[in-house]
């Protein structure tokens, strides 16, 4: 059995494709994902309101942030 006939055999079994399967699984880890970068932020700004952290530390922490959502949306969306 290849994979041709693994994924053909999915397909008649589950009534829906692999690549639509992977798709919205991905797509819920992407926003789960974005639902913690949101927290993550909102967390480093209460630390500048608490005086805990600078505000020159604020930007940089959301700019990792940031770049890790947007690696994520490219390895959700490419195929």
């Amino acid at each position: 059995m290849d994979i041709a006939d693994a994924f053909s055999a999915f397909q008649t079994t589950a009534g829906v494709s692999p690549d639509k399967v992977s798709l919205y699984v991905r797509s819920i880890l992407s926003a789960f994902f974005m639902v913690w970068a949101a927290w993550c932020i909102y967390g480093q700004i209460i630390l500048v309101q608490n005086e805990t952290i600078d505000i020159q530390d604020l930007p940089m922490s959301i700019l990792r942030i940031l770049f890790l959502c947007s690696l994520i949306v490219v390895l959700v969306f490419v195929n």
